[in-house]
């Protein structure tokens, strides 16, 4: 910390002096601080799908027994067919006609059909 007595003699020197000791203390200051990783950047960058969650085995065995399913979307689409994969994110929704991937949070209900 600098003291007003120090502060005014570094005025008094001029701008350049200011600047030159704001400058020591940046440097002073990042060789202090811990290298800090980003492991938060990281987990986002890389998600994994968590397969001990009931909701994501139940969705497994959708795709694995080949069961047709309705998801009613946020937006009040509803879309019907046969889950086919799934990530973290996505989930790819397949009918007679088209093949949809689907964002995982834009849906509201997954229902399977008999």
């Amino acid at each position: 910390m600098i003291t007003k007595g120090e502060a005014a003699k570094l005025y008094e020197k001029g701008v350049d002096a200011v600047y030159l000791y704001l400058t020591e203390l940046e440097k002073k200051y990042k060789q202090e601080q811990p290298k800090a990783a980003a492991p938060l950047a990281t987990a986002a960058a890389n998600p994994e799908l968590n397969i001990t969650l009931p909701s994501v085995r139940a969705l497994h065995r959708l795709v694995r027994e080949q069961q047709s399913v309705r998801l009613t979307l946020k937006t009040g689409d509803t879309l019907t067919g046969q889950v086919r994969w799934l990530d973290p994110e996505c989930l790819c929704l397949e009918n007679e006609a088209t093949v949809t991937v689907i964002w995982q949070r834009a849906i509201a209900c997954l229902q399977g059909l008999a």
